[in-house]
């Protein structure tokens, strides 16, 4: 699916996917929901859709049986407007399996690039089942393990193929790339909260460098005065 820039911000969601079970005659069919209106599952909470390439394609994988050698197979119903996909494992016999999904970005310059996979595990039996995908059961693609995500690279144009990045000081804040990713600041910005002080100062001197506290704290004093 090509991407385009959207309004999608997903923030630092908690990201909870529940997988529903009917089994009949000795089979199973299960449905990836993100609750019990089965609108989707959700996509991880890094993966910022407006963030990425826009000469790229953004995909989605389900194995519905890691286990025992099953089907990796793409999944077609992407909603980039939403951040959900759907998906369906059909015919599984009751028992234990392991349910992966994974997001993957495709372009000319870097080829195919992993995002993110998670993994649950589930004993499908007679009737109706569920699990629970957690945010935190995502584990986030590094290629070339600079200990940047692929993800937070391709956001802000680094190239997660090549480790040498994780030492740039483009910005100038007097921080790396890697410390601004391990801050969450933005590396592409000297001064991300905006506050006059640049990350790097911010950081050394023991202030949050995503928290302009000139600001916070006139907003304090005016509330106190009212």
């Amino acid at each position: 699916m090509r991407l385009s820039r959207i309004n999608n911000k997903l923030g630092a969601i908690i990201v909870l996917t529940i997988i529903t079970a009917c089994a009949e005659n000795g089979s199973s069919e299960v449905e990836l929901s993100s609750d019990a209106n089965k609108r989707g599952i959700p996509f991880p909470a890094a993966l910022q859709i407006e963030s990425l390439p826009e000469d790229g394609t953004l995909s989605a994988y389900i194995n519905c049986n890691v286990d025992n050698d099953g089907e990796r197979r793409p999944v077609d119903d992407i909603d980039l407007t939403t951040g959900l996909i759907k998906a369906t494992c059909d015919g599984l016999a009751p028992g234990e399996h392991t349910f992966r999904i994974e997001f993957e970005f495709e372009s000319s310059e870097y080829g195919t690039v992993a995002l993110a996979t998670a993994d649950k595990h589930l004993t499908v039996v007679a009737g109706e089942n569920s699990v629970g995908f957690l945010e935190t059961d995502y584990q986030y693609g590094d290629d070339d393990s600079d200990a940047m995500y692929n993800i937070w690279e391709l956001s802000y144009g680094f190239n997660p193929r090549d480790d040498s990045d994780a030492n740039i000081d483009g910005d100038q804040d007097g921080i790396d790339n890697l410390a601004e990713f391990n801050a969450g600041t933005n590396p592409n910005n000297l001064d991300t909260d905006s506050d006059g002080l640049n990350d790097g100062n911010e950081i050394t001197a023991g202030r949050n460098p995503l928290i302009n506290e000139p600001a916070l704290l006139s907003i304090v004093q005016l509330l106190l005065e009212d």
